[in-house]
């Protein structure tokens, strides 16, 4: 697992570049469920009630705490820790097995969306969520 303080501003700069790109493909957030659904049979049916248009927003935001924890901001924090506490047994009850799911599939969309991803970038993704990613994974 890849801790906060081996993330460099260049893998920073890059996943911010990147996501900046992929947040312009309309169909971002759609990719990315059907990515995640097809990583797992037991991810589809957590969605079936779920207003996507919020959730869609949902990741995005989600997605930009992750980069935003990585680079050291305290306050996000604050929002990971929540997640993580959304997240637990008594909650949404996601176990910590389906988050490399989710980072798969998040690297999959990335993939298809960023018009100029590379495998250097790739890697900054995943050495970049890591971290949060872990903690949110924590609270189970």
């Amino acid at each position: 697992m890849t801790n906060k303080d081996d993330i460099t501003r260049e893998d920073l700069e890059h996943v911010r570049l990147s996501f900046q790109r992929c947040k312009t493909h309309a169909e971002f957030s759609d990719i990315f469920y059907d990515h995640l659904a097809q990583q797992s049979s037991e991810i589809g049916p957590m969605f079936a009630a779920t207003d996507m248009v919020k959730q869609n927003e949902l990741l995005r935001v989600g997605i930009e705490s992750l980069i935003d924890f990585s680079a050291g901001d305290a306050d996000v924090e604050v929002e990971i820790r929540r997640l993580g506490v959304l997240h637990d047994r008594k909650h949404h009850a996601i176990q910590p097995a389906l988050y490399p799911l989710w980072v798969n599939a998040l690297v999959a969309t990335i993939g298809e969306t960023d018009s100029e991803v590379t495998p250097e970038i790739t890697a900054a993704w995943q050495r970049v969520v890591a971290p949060g990613i872990a903690l949110i994974g924590s609270y189970y």
